[in-house]
């Protein structure tokens, strides 16, 4: 971003829901990261008052020392329905077992977040965006 941005300053520049805005700003420099639009597939967890936002911030701030972000909320989902996967794969415990309970979980509720994997293409349909400011908030 910030090599991208040295040569076009004024270029488009989007990242995916795996990057940390705070760190981003951080890495690249305030002016670099300034109008990056960063995907979403959670919500924020720190504007959400979700019982599975809830669930995520009390045991993230009972284990981490840091403030918690999507990235890090997306990686909780992510644990749970895999944790829901091995439960229903019994005792087969190889990558086709897993793909198959992970597969027939239609629609599963996480604490109030609702996933299907039952297509096979995506767990969740929520998708938002965020633009990192000039001061290192986001909006979106």
């Amino acid at each position: 971003a910030r090599e991208l941005r040295g040569r076009n300053p004024g270029l488009f520049v989007c990242a995916t829901s795996s990057v940390d805005p705070a760190a981003l700003r951080q890495i690249v420099g305030a002016q670099a990261a300034t109008g990056i639009v960063l995907s979403r597939v959670v919500p924020d967890p720190l504007r959400t008052a979700t019982p599975s936002s809830r669930e995520f911030n009390q045991a993230f701030n009972r284990y981490f020392d840091e403030t918690p972000s999507s990235a890090n909320f997306e990686g909780f989902l992510a644990a749970k329905l895999l944790v829901n996967a091995l439960r229903k794969s019994g005792s087969g415990t190889d990558s086709a077992h897993l793909l198959a309970a992970l597969r027939s979980q239609k629609v599963t509720e996480l604490s109030g977040w609702k996933t299907d994997l039952s297509s096979g293409l995506r767990a969740s349909h929520f998708v938002d965006t965020i633009v990192i400011r000039r001061n290192g908030e986001t909006i979106g």
